[in-house]
């Protein structure tokens, strides 16, 4: 073997390795390395779930997992154990907290999208039918609860205090494919979906406010930092919105393309070092140990990339096994960020 073909072998991740099943040790020709970021490392992986982990929450010292395998899993993560697994009735698709409510997206076998709710104080369960398959996307604001599904609706119900559940309102029917994602913001709701496109929604008047052509297909996270809305896609594409003298979004950056790039904006393009991928999964922001903005952008070719914020430079990948996909991703305190995969594993990062 010439020492060219060992030097390339050593830039190539071992799969075995990073599925826990590599024999050779140091002997080992090929990487084994979690990341490439030199100040974060992998904590611990916590199997559990037999099928994707659809979503992350983290509460206190507690980490709560939905997954197409029907069940919510509640994990200490202090001792790192599974403590509760709570079967919800079909395929989980969304998750959020809102003290004191567990909410969750369910699909049933009728294939039902099903919004259901556990008050975790009192115990009492509710359940919100009215979708037609996977509901993807949660979001609460102004005691309104929002549910984006499959069949192109977002459905909006309003908090009733004496009865202490939520109430069916309205629907909103602007999306031409399925809603996978929403975030509320102050009096405005954003959506995407799988038409491409984002859509601001006024809250006090339960009206489309804007509709942006935001992505050539699906748009599959939003994050909302600094009075910046961040969108990406299966396009491969991440981009920086801010609002413009009228209120509208007005497109700042796309990353990674540097022609994109606002010279008024505090985002700036990577530049060298910057490679296309097929498509972003999903994304989310977190703070490091040094109190550094940084935004996770999960990819199809099996790996996070770790940014800067707001310069987008970036500082590292974390690595998965061949195949593998980061589903949901949030963060923890003390430095500590969790993602959720295809796999069925949970992994602690710092």
């Amino acid at each position: 073997r010439t020492s060219q073909q060992q030097s390339s072998q050593q830039q190539q991740l071992c799969t075995f390795f990073l599925r826990g099943s590599c024999r050779n040790g140091n002997n080992c020709p090929y990487l084994h390395e979690f990341t490439s970021a030199p100040d974060l490392e992998m904590m611990a992986v916590l199997p559990g779930h037999e099928d994707v982990i659809t979503e992350v929450v983290v509460v206190g010292s507690e980490i709560y997992t939905a997954s197409k395998d029907g069940t919510v899993k509640v994990w200490d993560s202090v001792n790192a154990e599974c403590t509760r697994s709570v079967p919800v009735g079909g395929e989980a698709h969304s998750m959020l907290i809102e003290a004191p409510f567990l909410i969750v997206g369910v699909k049933d076998a009728n294939d039902q999208g099903l919004v259901k709710i556990w008050n975790m104080q009192s115990g009492v369960e509710q359940e919100l039918a009215g979708h037609q398959g996977e509901v993807y996307a949660l979001a609460v604001g102004n005691k309104m609860l929002f549910s984006g599904a499959q069949d192109h609706t977002i459905r909006v119900h309003v908090f009733d205090e004496a009865a202490q559940g939520f109430a069916y309102s309205t629907s909103l029917n602007n999306h031409t494919k399925s809603v996978l994602v929403l975030v509320v913001n102050g009096n405005l709701l954003f959506s995407g979906g799988g038409d491409g496109r984002i859509l601001m929604w006024s809250l006090d008047q339960g009206v489309v406010l804007q509709e942006v052509p935001a992505h050539v297909t699906l748009v599959t996270q939003l994050v909302y930092w600094e009075n910046h809305l961040l969108s990406c896609g299966m396009d491969g594409a991440l981009k920086v919105w801010g609002p413009s003298g009228t209120g509208q979004l007005e497109l700042l950056t796309t990353h990674p393309d540097p022609n994109a790039s606002s010279p008024s904006s505090p985002f700036k393009q990577a530049g060298a070092g910057s490679r296309e991928v097929d498509s972003f999964i999903t994304m989310c922001g977190c703070t490091d140990a040094n109190n550094r903005a940084v935004l996770l952008l999960a990819t199809n070719d099996n790996k996070v990339r770790c940014l800067d914020l707001p310069s987008l430079t970036p500082r590292g990948e974390l690595f998965f096994p061949r195949e593998t996909h980061v589903r949901s991703m949030t963060f923890g305190p003390s430095g500590l960020f969790f993602t959720g995969d295809s796999d069925g594993n949970l992994m602690v990062w710092r």
